[in-house]
């Protein structure tokens, strides 16, 4: 028997869910208007959950026709991405943009998945010299430090939507 903390957790995850199936349109405004309402009126663990789902459908989207695979695609870029970019679980934010980038724009995906694939390495060498760099200037002066306080300089590299 479940409790019932956990019977009020999936009845909002199943609201969560149907949540893009009322909006008519999958405007800019609408998806905006559709994600404020998911994040102030859903329990964070219900929309946590929802997002963790449309991970594993976009994982599984081959056993789906490709028009219903693009309306996937395109609610993960509007609703599902941005909410977990508002969450700040910013692995699962690139994982579902960069799998329903690769869906809705399968040449433009693959293009730059190869460019960036040839240029790792050099990137890569450039990137930590100047990790090395930034490091030795702030080491080297007592105000950068006083302003870093206990930061240090770190390397971040962007999925390929940010591009």
């Amino acid at each position: 028997e479940l409790g019932i903390q956990v019977v009020q957790l999936l009845n909002d995850v199943l609201r969560v869910r149907e949540m893009p199936q009322r909006v008519g349109a999958h405007d800019d405004d609408s998806a905006e208007d559709l994600r404020k309402f998911c994040l102030a009126f859903h329990d964070v663990r219900a929309v946590v959950v929802e997002l963790a789902c449309q991970l594993d459908m976009l994982r599984h989207l081959s056993t789906l026709p490709p028009y219903k695979r693009s309306i996937v695609a395109l609610e993960t870029m509007q609703i599902y991405a941005p909410m977990a970019h508002a969450l700040r679980v910013e692995g699962l934010r690139e994982e579902l943009e960069d799998r329903a980038f690769a869906v809705l724009f399968p040449s433009t995906y693959s293009s730059l998945a190869t460019w960036l694939r040839e240029k790792r390495a050099s990137h890569e060498e450039v990137l930590q010299l100047a990790v090395i760099t930034l490091s030795q200037a702030v080491d080297s002066d007592k105000d950068l430090q006083m302003l870093m306080g206990s930061g240090a300089v770190h390397v971040q590299v962007h999925d390929l939507l940010g591009l």
